[in-house]
C-alpha cells in the first residue's frame, strides 16, 4: 500500500509524486522535440531543459527553502 500522509495542499504523497513523474516525462519528450525541431541552442530548447533540471531537484529543497524563510520570519520581530 502506497504512503497516503497528506501534504500541506491535501495531496497524498503519491500522488503528489505520480504528478511529478508525469510533469518529468513530458518535459523529456518536449525537450527531444525541441532539440530535434529547434537545435540545442534555441531559447525554448534552454528553458524546457531548465524546467527538466529543475524537476530533477529533490523534492526536499523547496521545503528546506521554506523551512528556513518561516524560521527568519518568525525571528524578525525579535530584534
Amino acid at each position: 500500500m502506497g504512503n497516503h500522509v497528506n501534504t500541506a495542499g491535501g495531496e497524498s504523497a503519491d500522488r503528489r509524486q505520480g504528478q511529478v513523474e508525469q510533469a518529468r516525462a513530458l518535459a523529456e519528450d518536449t525537450l527531444a522535440r525541441r532539440r530535434r525541431v529547434l537545435g540545442e541552442d534555441h531559447p525554448d530548447t534552454l528553458a524546457t531543459a531548465r524546467l527538466l533540471e529543475g524537476l530533477e531537484q529533490p523534492a526536499v529543497e523547496p521545503r528546506r527553502a521554506e523551512a528556513e524563510h518561516g524560521h527568519a520570519a518568525r525571528h524578525e520581530g525579535h530584534r
